[in-house]
């Protein structure tokens, strides 16, 4: 079994954690994701180690010596950590872990071929391709106000804010990814879409963390550095928009692989240690903050031996841990 924690700091940025085995057993996944639907979830975590994957995805793993201390309100560095944080948690989300499609072989296709896909007849269709981003679309913005239901454009009315997906009830946004990024491969320059889980994975940082340094239209470095790198994507036509435009847009699904940067020329138009004890003196600055609501480990040994049969699938299925809404 492995289980992925996503982990976020005070200035938004993010890192996997990476547990498997007996850890990711021990690891309470469900009473995390229920303490943070109402509450800040806060973390310690001792005995990772820095990974690259394939020399370039940086994440950390859990080792056999591996402890986490959450919520513990004893902890001077948890409670310094809260009193930065807003009253208002986001909630944490569940989400799976990359299912088969990163082995899955997907119809090559050239940006010239990809500019032939018919917006309804090849509506779905995953196609692969591989390419260079060499700029961003002009006029457009790279975040947008999403609804909290259903992640649809949000749009402000004389009363207030509504919804742009008819029967959806949601007057409250959230800022997402929409960033517009132009990839050229030497055939044709097309318009590529990283909405909000594709945005994080690729900048580190949540929408709503650059939000509120950057408006709308106003492009951030994090983004902007991007230029000038190859990547292979998973893409999909995006059916609505391309229709209106002389060329097809896609849909980034799947960053399957990231190269070296290149020059835009020629392009078409640790140990098991437990934190250190506090004083009374430093946790006294702390006695005004709300309690946290203490999480711990799953007793799994315990587990084992009042029964001999296999764990269900339901309870042990892989599944991200996204921030507990800091940002």
């Amino acid at each position: 079994m492995r289980r992925v924690v996503l982990l976020e700091d005070l200035k938004g940025n993010m890192i996997e954690l990476s547990l498997s085995g007996k850890r990711a057993l021990e690891f309470d996944g469900d009473q995390v994701l229920d303490v943070g639907q109402q509450h800040h979830v806060i973390a310690i975590f001792v005995g990772t180690l820095v990974k690259l994957y394939k020399g370039e995805y940086t994440f950390l793993s859990g080792t056999s010596a591996c402890r986490w201390y959450i919520n513990e309100n004893d902890i001077a560095e948890i409670k310094a950590f809260q009193k930065s944080l807003p009253s208002e948690p986001v909630p944490i989300k569940k989400t799976y872990l990359q299912n088969d499609d990163a082995t899955h072989k997907f119809e090559e296709k050239s940006l010239e071929q990809l500019k032939h896909v018919d917006p309804f007849l090849d509506m779905g269709q995953r196609y692969q391709c591989t390419a260079t981003i060499i700029g961003i679309t002009e006029n457009q913005t790279w975040c947008y106000k999403a609804c909290k239901i259903c992640n649809s454009a949000i749009i402000q009315k004389e009363n207030g804010y509504k919804c742009t997906k008819e029967g959806c009830p949601s007057t409250q946004f959230e800022w997402k990814y929409k960033i517009p990024f132009i990839a050229s491969d030497h055939t044709y320059n097309l318009e590529f879409m990283f909405f909000e889980k594709k945005g994080m994975e690729l900048i580190g940082k949540s929408a709503s963390t650059l939000r509120k340094q950057y408006e709308p239209k106003e492009i951030p470095p994090d983004i902007t550095s991007w230029i000038g790198y190859k990547f292979t994507f998973v893409v999909r036509v995006l059916s609505k928009k391309s229709v209106k435009t002389i060329d097809p847009s896609f849909e980034v699904l799947m960053i399957k692989e990231k190269y070296q940067k290149e020059p835009i020329i020629s392009f078409i138009s640790s140990s098991g240690v437990v934190p250190a004890e506090s004083s009374s003196s430093t946790m006294a600055e702390y006695k005004e903050l709300p309690l946290l609501v203490p999480i711990t480990s799953k007793d799994i040994e315990k587990k084992e031996r009042s029964t001999s049969q296999p764990e269900h699938t339901e309870e042990t299925q892989d599944m991200d841990i996204e921030p507990s809404g800091y940002d």
